[in-house]
C-alpha cells in the first residue's frame, strides 16, 4: 500500500484548503482519482480494492493506513450540515516518488475541478460516475474493467 499512502500524502500537500480535510472527502477524492486514472491510463493510482457502500465508494485500506501509520494525525472536529467528522492531517512528509507524473496529473486535475466545490455539489461528482451509478452496493468493483466497460459503451453511443 505504499503507492496508495503517497498518493494520500500527495492530496494532503498539494490539496488547497487541506487544513480541513474529513476522511470521508479524501476517500471520495482518492476513488475519482482511481477512476480518472482507470479512464485515462487504464490503471489505477492506488492499490486499493474499492466497494460502494451506503455512502458511496470505500474502502477499510484507506482507514487502516490513515489510523495505523503515525505520520498521519487524525483529529475529530464539526463541519456544518454533518456534524462530527474525522480529519486527517499530515505529521510530516510523505515520500511521492512512487508516484509517477501522470499520477500526479491526474491527482492535480481532481484536486483543482473537486477543490472549491461545496460538500453536496462534491458529492454529486462522486455519486455521477459511471461505477456508481452502474454497480450494486456493498460489493466490491474493478475500476478498470468498468472504465473499459464505460469506453466502450461510450463508443457505442457515439457510432449510434
Amino acid at each position: 500500500m505504499d503507492k496508495t499512502k503517497s498518493a494520500i500524502g500527495y492530496i494532503l500537500n498539494s490539496y488547497p484548503k487541506s487544513e480541513k480535510f474529513s476522511i470521508s472527502r479524501l476517500t471520495k477524492m482518492l476513488y475519482l482519482c482511481d477512476w480518472k486514472s482507470a479512464l485515462q491510463f487504464d490503471n489505477q493510482i492506488s492499490e486499493i480494492t474499492w466497494e460502494i457502500s451506503y455512502s458511496g465508494p470505500f474502502s477499510r485500506d484507506i482507514e487502516d493506513i490513515l489510523f495505523n501509520d503515525d505520520v498521519f494525525i487524525i483529529f475529530k472536529g464539526n463541519l456544518p450540515d454533518c456534524g462530527e467528522v474525522h480529519f486527517v492531517k499530515l505529521r510530516r512528509p510523505v515520500a511521492t516518488e512512487v508516484l509517477n507524473p501522470n499520477d500526479k496529473r491526474v491527482i492535480d486535475f481532481v484536486a483543482k475541478v473537486t477543490s472549491e466545490l461545496k460538500w453536496d455539489k462534491f458529492l454529486e461528482v462522486v455519486y455521477s460516475t459511471f461505477p456508481i451509478l452502474n454497480e450494486e452496493r456493498y460489493k466490491k468493483i474493478n475500476l478498470i474493467e468498468l472504465a473499459k466497460l464505460y469506453k466502450s459503451k461510450r463508443r457505442n453511443l457515439v457510432l449510434a
